[in-house]
């Protein structure tokens, strides 16, 4: 008996001990059960915290879907504008050389 309550408040403790022990817990369990509803009150007040930021996240993946796709949409049109070759030669010909035409 000696070793288990030993082990269990980590000093040597005699069995008439215990009793003192046992009603002095008992008059710290409201102390206890305060500490206790309060750790469950922070408990649901975090789950719900975090229900919002799991909602908030989804809805930043769902905005980062979206401006990957258009990125990408505006990427390929960019590539499409530098690399589709300016005509200069149709335009020198379509324009007169000089302001006065030849009649």
């Amino acid at each position: 008996m000696k070793s288990y309550l030993t082990f269990i408040y980590g000093t040597l403790v005699k069995p008439e001990e215990f009793t003192k022990i046992e009603r002095y817990n008992i008059k710290t369990d409201p102390v206890k059960i305060n500490l206790v509803n309060k750790v469950v009150a922070q408990s649901i007040e975090l789950r719900a915290n975090s229900q919002k930021l799991r909602t908030r996240y989804q809805e930043l993946g769902y905005r980062f879907v979206a401006f990957k796709a258009q990125m990408t949409h505006l990427r390929e049109q960019w590539t499409d504008f530098t690399t589709t070759p300016i005509n200069t030669q149709d335009e020198k010909n379509s324009s007169p050389s000089s302001p006065i035409s030849p009649l």
